[in-house]
């Protein structure tokens, strides 16, 4: 479903990770989730607002100003190490999260990356850019464990609110009966109808796309305010029934909540 990833993309947006071309593995809707994997990348120079928190979190005395000078200039230069097609202008990450919150895949640099500062740092002609490639070799794999860990636990809420949309969205594809009443002699039977996956899928993917933090907090609270609904919003059906037959049956009304079934329902046993 297209939800688990513009839910993934939110929580990592509110907490200042853009990622791009995030993926997720296939959830199945009817199924409790255990285990949810995903990958993205991120422009390197996005991760500069997370040194402090990093040198901060080190146990290890270290010249830590000298590590905030070295990691800056590396994230603020990376763009600059190219070489053909490949650029360590990015990095990926890729985060298996498990149900039980410990079952977390250990980190693993990206081969592509070492093997590109590799070359810099060890082949390179222009110095600066060598010693950038020495480095990034030195400083960044211990920071992009740090950023591992840093989104590993932003999302940390992605299995249990995607268990919660999806028992949701299995119980609106059952039929809901709202009441059997009489009136004069006659029955009125009302029943929520069940309404398909599909839809509910497209209601929850809609909106624009999520660019910043502001549009992730107003995905999020759409997929609360979904949560939140009981019977109504839905489509709504009334089965005249007359001694023990149905003799009639209205055409299916969409209905937004109780104060607008409250007044259907009237207006059709008033016929």
């Amino acid at each position: 479903m297209e939800y688990v990833k513009l839910i993934a993309e939110s929580l990592l947006y509110m907490n200042g990770i853009s990622p791009n071309d995030l993926e997720s593995n296939n959830v199945p809707v009817t199924e409790c989730c255990h285990n949810i994997v995903v990958r993205f990348n991120v422009a390197v120079n996005q991760l500069l607002y997370l040194v402090p928190l990093y040198i901060e979190k080190r146990d290890v005395a270290s010249d830590k100003v000298g590590l905030r000078e070295d990691l800056e200039k590396i994230l603020n230069l990376s763009s600059t190490m190219k070489y053909d097609f490949d650029s360590l202008e990015y990095t990926s990450v890729w985060i298996n999260l498990s149900n039980d919150q410990r079952n977390t895949s250990d980190f693993c640099l990206n081969d592509d990356e070492i093997e590109l500062a590799s070359l810099f740092a060890e082949r390179c002609l222009d110095v600066d850019q060598k010693l950038l490639g020495q480095k990034w070799l030195e400083r960044m794999p211990e920071f992009l464990a740090f950023v591992h860990s840093y989104c590993s636990e932003k999302l940390i809420s992605l299995i249990p609110l995607v268990n919660r949309v999806n028992s949701k969205l299995v119980a609106l594809t059952s039929d809901v009966l709202l009441g059997l009443y009489e009136s004069g002699g006659h029955q009125y039977k009302f029943v929520r109808k069940g309404t398909s996956l599909k839809s509910h899928n497209l209601l929850l993917s809609s909106n624009s796309a999520i660019t910043n933090a502001a549009c992730a907090e107003v995905k999020i609270n759409l997929i609360n305010d979904f949560l939140q609904q009981s019977i109504f919003p839905g489509l709504v059906v009334c089965e005249h029934i007359h001694n023990e037959s149905i003799v009639g049956v209205s055409e299916v009304e969409y209905i937004s909540d109780e104060t607008e079934f409250s007044c259907w329902k009237t207006q059709f046993m008033a016929i």
